[in-house]
């Protein structure tokens, strides 16, 4: 785990993202969100994600009302953020 986060051995996948956090720094490197990775966390405001992310899994973010995602211009996530209709600002 890495902030209370849980990855996969390798770093490269992000499994769970603990409730009760307000922001998020997914690392570089990270290339996929796992499904409901942050469901029910609703206390999220907002998640940074690399332009290493190129597969958020479904439901990923469900029960995340209040969230913005911050996305790298052009990336796969600011592209999920759009399809989703997920609040994002680029960087």
């Amino acid at each position: 785990s890495i902030d209370g986060a849980l990855f996969t051995k390798d770093q490269k996948t992000l499994i769970l993202c603990p409730q009760g956090k307000h922001d998020c720094t997914i690392p570089s490197g990270v290339k996929r969100i796992e499904d409901g990775a942050f469901d029910g966390c609703s206390s999220l405001v907002s998640v940074d994600i690399p332009s290493s992310v190129k597969r958020i899994g479904d439901w990923a973010f469900f029960g995340c009302s209040n969230l913005t995602l911050r996305v790298p211009r052009g990336s796969y996530a600011e592209r999920y953020a759009k399809e989703n209709k997920i609040k994002y600002e680029t960087f």
